[in-house]
């Protein structure tokens, strides 16, 4: 199947199928770019970024600082793209998303600390006065030690700790 033109007004499909081909064809993978950027491109369109975010049930991988800490808090990256969404033929991956009640639940088992460096949300990193750590619960995968663990489980990490943690960011430029 040709892969449709992602601004041709002709072709029917809907605004998330658009953010993906827009993806591929204007972004490409490695690729990054900011909500204003999104915004331009699909000018008439409110919340196109939920759209986007929408994605990553299909398997699309799309990277914000939580991920990547070398980004800033506008841009997003492009990492995979997942099922060919504006397709009707192609499968459908549902069930990415993390529940508010698994969420919380995460939140509480660890304390509400970052279960890599203990850091806290809203404690100020000692790396660098002045920048705030923020918690996100993350899928990780059960290493060879977890017994009885079965697929990824959630855990809860701060920004660095997710992008690599202090010793995988050497050189880079974490708290701009």
């Amino acid at each position: 199947m040709t892969v449709p033109n992602w601004s041709d007004p002709n072709v029917r499909i809907g605004t998330m199928a658009r953010a993906a081909l827009w993806l591929i064809s204007e972004v490409r993978l490695g690729g990054i770019f900011t909500k204003d950027q999104l915004r331009q491109a699909f000018p008439d369109v409110a919340q196109v970024d939920r759209r986007v975010r929408d994605l990553r049930s299909y398997g699309w991988v799309i990277h914000t600082n939580r991920e990547d800490a070398v980004l800033r808090s506008d841009e997003q990256k492009f990492v995979r793209a997942g099922v060919e969404v504006w397709n009707r033929s192609a499968g459908v991956a549902r069930g990415a998303t993390i529940s508010a009640k698994a969420r919380r639940a995460a939140f509480i088992d660890a304390g509400y600390l970052c279960e890599c460096c203990g850091i806290t949300a809203g404690e100020m990193y000692s790396e660098s006065p002045g920048v705030t750590a923020v918690l996100s619960v993350v899928r990780s995968q059960p290493t060879e030690g977890d017994a009885g663990a079965d697929g990824p489980s959630l855990s809860v990490r701060c920004r660095v700790c997710h992008a690599g943690g202090r010793s995988g960011l050497a050189g880079r430029d974490l708290f701009e």
